[in-house]
Protein backbone atom coordinates (compact mmCIF):
# COMPACT_ATOMS: atom_id res chain seq x y z
CA UNK A 1 0.00 0.00 0.00
CA UNK A 2 1.03 3.40 -1.02
CA UNK A 3 0.31 6.51 0.83
CA UNK A 4 0.61 10.42 -0.27
CA UNK A 5 4.45 11.65 -0.56
CA UNK A 6 5.48 7.74 -0.33
CA UNK A 7 8.68 7.25 -3.47
CA UNK A 8 6.79 4.64 -4.61
CA UNK A 9 3.43 6.57 -5.70
CA UNK A 10 5.11 9.53 -6.83
CA UNK A 11 7.67 6.67 -9.50
CA UNK A 12 3.54 5.59 -10.37
CA UNK A 13 2.69 8.71 -11.15
CA UNK A 14 5.37 10.14 -13.29
CA UNK A 15 5.19 6.43 -14.99
CA UNK A 16 1.38 7.15 -15.39
CA UNK A 17 1.97 10.64 -16.94
CA UNK A 18 4.23 9.67 -19.08
CA UNK A 19 2.00 7.10 -20.51
CA UNK A 20 -0.95 9.75 -20.60
CA UNK A 21 1.93 12.19 -22.68
CA UNK A 22 3.20 9.07 -25.61
CA UNK A 23 -0.56 8.12 -25.71
CA UNK A 24 -1.85 11.67 -26.91
CA UNK A 25 1.29 12.22 -28.80
CA UNK A 26 0.32 9.04 -30.58
CA UNK A 27 -3.06 10.05 -30.68
CA UNK A 28 -2.62 13.36 -32.44
CA UNK A 29 -0.31 11.24 -34.84
CA UNK A 30 -2.70 8.77 -36.44
CA UNK A 31 -5.65 11.45 -35.68
CA UNK A 32 -3.66 13.32 -38.75
CA UNK A 33 -2.83 10.49 -41.12
CA UNK A 34 -6.85 9.99 -41.00
CA UNK A 35 -7.52 13.52 -41.76
CA UNK A 36 -4.78 13.06 -44.82
CA UNK A 37 -6.77 9.91 -46.21
CA UNK A 38 -10.24 11.50 -44.99
CA UNK A 39 -9.98 15.25 -46.22
CA UNK A 40 -9.85 15.96 -49.88
CA UNK A 41 -11.44 19.17 -50.77
CA UNK A 42 -12.17 22.56 -49.66
CA UNK A 43 -13.96 25.23 -49.88
CA UNK A 44 -12.32 28.66 -51.95
CA UNK A 45 -13.75 30.51 -49.20
CA UNK A 46 -11.67 28.64 -46.37
CA UNK A 47 -8.04 29.75 -48.52
CA UNK A 48 -9.08 33.41 -49.08
CA UNK A 49 -10.16 33.40 -45.18
CA UNK A 50 -6.85 32.23 -44.12
CA UNK A 51 -5.10 34.27 -46.43
CA UNK A 52 -6.93 36.98 -45.23
CA UNK A 53 -6.17 36.26 -41.84
CA UNK A 54 -2.21 35.97 -42.81
CA UNK A 55 -1.90 32.00 -42.75
CA UNK A 56 -2.33 28.76 -44.52
CA UNK A 57 -4.11 26.20 -44.96
CA UNK A 58 -1.33 23.90 -43.65
CA UNK A 59 -1.39 26.00 -40.34
CA UNK A 60 -5.02 25.29 -39.72
CA UNK A 61 -4.54 21.43 -39.46
CA UNK A 62 -1.94 21.45 -37.50
CA UNK A 63 -4.38 23.46 -35.32
CA UNK A 64 -6.90 20.59 -35.85
CA UNK A 65 -7.01 18.19 -32.42
CA UNK A 66 -9.04 14.91 -32.15
CA UNK A 67 -11.96 14.89 -30.40
CA UNK A 68 -11.91 13.46 -26.89
CA UNK A 69 -13.89 10.17 -28.00
CA UNK A 70 -11.51 9.57 -31.12
CA UNK A 71 -10.62 7.15 -32.12
CA UNK A 72 -12.15 4.53 -30.04
CA UNK A 73 -16.12 6.29 -30.47
CA UNK A 74 -15.40 5.92 -34.09
CA UNK A 75 -14.10 2.68 -34.05
CA UNK A 76 -16.33 1.08 -32.07
CA UNK A 77 -19.44 2.48 -33.97
CA UNK A 78 -17.72 0.54 -36.96
CA UNK A 79 -17.42 4.08 -38.82
CA UNK A 80 -13.95 4.68 -38.85
CA UNK A 81 -13.93 8.45 -39.56
CA UNK A 82 -12.18 11.54 -38.26
CA UNK A 83 -15.04 13.80 -39.42
CA UNK A 84 -17.00 15.68 -37.40
CA UNK A 85 -20.64 15.61 -37.32
CA UNK A 86 -21.60 18.52 -35.48
CA UNK A 87 -21.00 20.97 -37.73
CA UNK A 88 -24.09 23.02 -37.96
CA UNK A 89 -24.87 25.64 -40.48
CA UNK A 90 -26.28 29.17 -39.43
CA UNK A 91 -29.91 29.16 -39.03
CA UNK A 92 -30.39 26.11 -38.11
CA UNK A 93 -31.06 25.23 -33.76
CA UNK A 94 -28.14 25.32 -32.38
CA UNK A 95 -29.39 22.66 -29.67
CA UNK A 96 -29.39 24.89 -26.83
CA UNK A 97 -33.38 25.82 -25.68
CA UNK A 98 -34.53 28.65 -26.58
CA UNK A 99 -31.87 29.56 -29.27
CA UNK A 100 -31.01 29.41 -32.64
CA UNK A 101 -27.83 29.75 -34.68
CA UNK A 102 -30.67 32.42 -36.92
CA UNK A 103 -30.00 34.47 -33.86
CA UNK A 104 -27.90 38.05 -34.84
CA UNK A 105 -24.57 37.18 -33.58
CA UNK A 106 -24.81 34.11 -32.89
CA UNK A 107 -21.98 31.51 -33.01
CA UNK A 108 -22.73 28.32 -34.86
CA UNK A 109 -21.82 25.07 -33.20
CA UNK A 110 -18.63 24.37 -33.78
CA UNK A 111 -18.30 20.20 -32.53
CA UNK A 112 -15.33 18.88 -31.20
CA UNK A 113 -11.86 19.23 -32.52
CA UNK A 114 -12.61 22.36 -34.67
CA UNK A 115 -9.49 24.56 -34.62
CA UNK A 116 -9.63 28.76 -33.56
CA UNK A 117 -7.48 30.88 -35.23
CA UNK A 118 -6.12 34.13 -34.37
CA UNK A 119 -7.36 36.44 -37.20
CA UNK A 120 -4.66 38.87 -37.93
CA UNK A 121 -7.09 41.34 -39.15
CA UNK A 122 -9.00 42.20 -36.58
CA UNK A 123 -7.25 40.35 -33.45
CA UNK A 124 -10.45 38.63 -32.10
CA UNK A 125 -10.13 35.37 -32.82
CA UNK A 126 -13.33 34.75 -34.78
CA UNK A 127 -12.49 32.70 -37.29
CA UNK A 128 -12.84 29.01 -37.39
CA UNK A 129 -12.08 25.60 -39.29
CA UNK A 130 -13.62 22.35 -38.39
CA UNK A 131 -13.83 18.63 -40.69
CA UNK A 132 -17.00 18.10 -42.38
CA UNK A 133 -17.67 14.65 -44.53
CA UNK A 134 -14.59 14.99 -46.56
CA UNK A 135 -14.32 19.01 -46.79
CA UNK A 136 -12.39 21.81 -44.39
CA UNK A 137 -14.89 24.46 -43.78
CA UNK A 138 -14.70 27.79 -42.06
CA UNK A 139 -16.81 29.93 -40.55
CA UNK A 140 -16.25 33.68 -39.09
CA UNK A 141 -17.73 37.25 -37.79
CA UNK A 142 -17.50 39.83 -40.46
CA UNK A 143 -19.17 42.59 -38.47
CA UNK A 144 -22.41 41.73 -37.06
CA UNK A 145 -22.81 39.25 -39.35
CA UNK A 146 -21.71 35.38 -39.80
CA UNK A 147 -20.28 33.85 -43.09
CA UNK A 148 -20.27 29.96 -42.53
CA UNK A 149 -18.85 27.50 -45.58
CA UNK A 150 -20.52 24.00 -45.21
CA UNK A 151 -20.34 21.31 -48.58
CA UNK A 152 -19.71 23.71 -51.78
CA UNK A 153 -22.11 26.40 -50.48
CA UNK A 154 -21.74 29.22 -48.24
CA UNK A 155 -24.20 31.24 -45.92
CA UNK A 156 -24.09 34.54 -44.39
CA UNK A 157 -26.37 35.14 -41.23
CA UNK A 158 -27.38 38.90 -41.35
CA UNK A 159 -27.92 40.83 -38.62
CA UNK A 160 -31.49 42.14 -39.38
CA UNK A 161 -34.58 41.19 -41.15
CA UNK A 162 -34.81 42.03 -45.10
CA UNK A 163 -37.90 44.02 -46.47
CA UNK A 164 -39.78 40.99 -48.72
CA UNK A 165 -39.41 43.51 -51.27
CA UNK A 166 -35.84 42.86 -51.35
CA UNK A 167 -35.72 39.44 -50.18
CA UNK A 168 -37.89 39.02 -53.43
CA UNK A 169 -34.95 40.50 -55.67
CA UNK A 170 -31.93 39.00 -54.14
CA UNK A 171 -31.72 35.54 -55.81
CA UNK A 172 -29.63 35.53 -59.02
CA UNK A 173 -28.15 39.16 -57.89
CA UNK A 174 -23.87 39.33 -57.48
CA UNK A 175 -23.23 39.03 -53.95
CA UNK A 176 -21.40 41.88 -55.10
CA UNK A 177 -24.19 44.07 -54.50
CA UNK A 178 -25.10 43.12 -51.39
CA UNK A 179 -21.38 42.84 -49.68
CA UNK A 180 -18.30 44.84 -49.67
CA UNK A 181 -15.87 42.21 -48.01
CA UNK A 182 -12.44 41.31 -49.16
CA UNK A 183 -13.03 37.51 -49.54
CA UNK A 184 -16.56 38.15 -51.22
CA UNK A 185 -16.47 41.02 -53.80
CA UNK A 186 -15.12 40.50 -57.54
CA UNK A 187 -15.29 36.31 -56.91
CA UNK A 188 -18.47 36.13 -59.10
CA UNK A 189 -20.87 34.83 -56.62
CA UNK A 190 -24.50 35.25 -56.98
CA UNK A 191 -27.04 34.88 -54.34
CA UNK A 192 -29.06 31.81 -55.01
CA UNK A 193 -31.85 31.96 -52.03
CA UNK A 194 -32.10 34.41 -49.00
CA UNK A 195 -34.50 32.94 -46.28
CA UNK A 196 -35.70 33.25 -42.41
CA UNK A 197 -34.78 30.00 -40.91
CA UNK A 198 -37.84 30.89 -39.02
CA UNK A 199 -40.42 33.86 -38.38
CA UNK A 200 -39.24 36.97 -37.09
CA UNK A 201 -34.95 35.69 -37.27
CA UNK A 202 -32.67 37.22 -39.24
CA UNK A 203 -32.32 36.11 -42.80
CA UNK A 204 -30.00 33.87 -44.16
CA UNK A 205 -28.24 34.35 -47.47
CA UNK A 206 -26.91 31.54 -49.45
CA UNK A 207 -24.73 31.66 -52.13
CA UNK A 208 -22.42 28.67 -54.23
CA UNK A 209 -18.74 28.79 -53.69
CA UNK A 210 -18.16 25.10 -55.60
CA UNK A 211 -15.06 23.09 -53.86
CA UNK A 212 -11.61 22.45 -54.91
CA UNK A 213 -9.00 19.59 -54.69
CA UNK A 214 -6.97 19.56 -51.18
CA UNK A 215 -4.46 17.94 -49.30
CA UNK A 216 -3.18 18.02 -45.76
CA UNK A 217 0.18 18.23 -45.12
CA UNK A 218 0.98 14.92 -43.59
CA UNK A 219 1.28 12.99 -47.23
CA UNK A 220 4.98 12.02 -46.37
CA UNK A 221 4.24 10.77 -43.03
CA UNK A 222 1.14 8.38 -44.18
CA UNK A 223 3.44 7.12 -47.10
CA UNK A 224 5.71 5.87 -44.21
CA UNK A 225 3.18 4.38 -41.74
CA UNK A 226 1.80 2.60 -45.05
CA UNK A 227 4.96 1.40 -45.90
CA UNK A 228 6.07 0.51 -42.46
CA UNK A 229 2.67 -1.67 -42.22
CA UNK A 230 3.06 -3.37 -45.58
CA UNK A 231 6.60 -4.25 -44.47
CA UNK A 232 5.42 -6.05 -41.30
CA UNK A 233 2.50 -7.59 -43.14
CA UNK A 234 4.80 -9.53 -45.23
CA UNK A 235 7.21 -10.21 -42.77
Amino acid sequence: MTVAGDPSARCLDVAINRHLVQTEVARLRLYRLKLQITVGRVSPLAIDLAAHGGFQLDDVARCLQPPSSWPWRDVMGGRGCATNRRWRPVGTHTGIKGMTASVPGAWPRLGPGAALMLHAADRRGELAYAVSGNALEAVTRMGDCILQTDQGIARVLLDDVLPETLVAALPGRSLDDMFDHPVLSGRGYVIERVRQPEPSAAHVVTFRTGLLPHSMPWAAELDAELMKSSRATQS
